[in-house]
C-alpha cells in the first residue's frame, strides 16, 4: 500500500507504484486530499491510521503487507506498523515526517515574534505554506498532525524497515532518517545525494525503486 504526503494525492506515488506492477498495489487518497472528502471532524495521525487499517482489513487475504509512506504518509505508516503489527510485514519510509525538529535559538525567537504578532494583528496571514493552504477542518488537522511526535511510537515497530531520505531535504531533513534508524530496531537507512523532499519521488525515483526492489520479497 502506498501512502502519499501532505498536500499531495495518490498520483505522486503512481509512477513508482507502476514499476512494481508484478505486485498488488493499492494507492489511496487520504480524507481531505485528492478526490476524498475532508473528514467531518479534525483527524489526527491515529485516526488516519485507523482509516487505513479498516481499508486493509477489506483485503484480509493480502495481510500482512508492505506499506510505503512519503512524508505525511510516513507518519501514518509508522502509526500502523507500531499499533497494528499484524497488518504490516515491512515498512518503507520516504522522507517521512514524525519527529520534532531540533530548532536553533534564532528560530525559537522568530517563532515567538510571529506568535506575538498574530495576537496583535488577528487578520494577518501567518504560518507555514501548508497551513495557509489548508481550508476549514484541514487547518485544524494540520496543526494536530505536526504536533504528533512519533519518537516513542516508532520504537515499538518490530517489522523490517527501509528508511530513505534526501540529502537536500529541508522539510524532513536527513537528520530525521538518522534518528529513525536508531529508534526502529530492524531498519536500514539510505541518504540520497542531491535529492530533496519532493524530488525523492522524481529525480531520485530510480534509486528509490532499486532500494525498494532489493528490500521486497520476490513477487508472487
Amino acid at each position: 500500500m502506498w501512502l502519499h504526503g501532505w498536500g499531495l494525492d495518490h498520483r505522486s506515488l503512481l509512477p513508482m507504484a507502476k514499476y512494481f506492477s508484478d505486485y498488488e498495489n493499492v494507492l489511496v487518497d487520504f480524507d481531505g486530499f485528492g478526490r476524498s472528502e475532508p473528514p467531518a471532524e479534525a483527524y489526527g495521525v491515529p485516526e488516519y491510521a485507523e482509516e487505513v487499517r479498516k481499508l486493509l482489513q477489506s483485503f484480509k487475504e493480502a495481510l500482512p503487507t508492505y506499506i510505503v509512506g512519503h512524508s505525511f504518509g510516513g507518519r501514518v505508516a509508522i502509526e500502523l506498523a507500531a499499533n497494528y503489527p499484524d497488518t504490516v510485514s515491512g515498512l518503507i519510509l520516504l522522507a517521512s515526517a514524525g519527529l520534532r525538529r531540533k530548532r536553533s535559538l534564532f528560530f525559537k525567537i522568530k517563532a515567538f515574534i510571529i506568535k506575538y504578532a498574530a495576537r496583535l494583528f488577528p487578520g494577518m496571514k501567518l504560518g507555514s505554506p501548508d497551513y495557509l493552504k489548508a481550508v476549514g477542518v484541514m487547518r485544524k488537522i494540520f496543526v494536530k498532525v505536526i504536533n504528533h511526535d512519533q519518537q516513542e511510537i516508532a520504537a515499538r515497530i518490530k517489522c523490517p524497515s527501509l528508511i530513505v531520505y534526501g540529502e537536500k531535504d529541508t522539510e524532513t531533513p536527513p537528520e530525521f532518517g538518522l534518528r529513525f534508524s536508531r529508534i526502529i530496531p530492524e531498519s536500514r537507512l539510505y541518504i540520497l545525494k542531491n535529492i530533496g523532499h519532493l524530488t525523492v519521488l522524481t529525480d531520485g525515483r530510480y534509486q528509490v525503486q532499486n532500494l525498494i526492489e532489493n528490500f521486497l520479497p520476490p513477487a508472487g
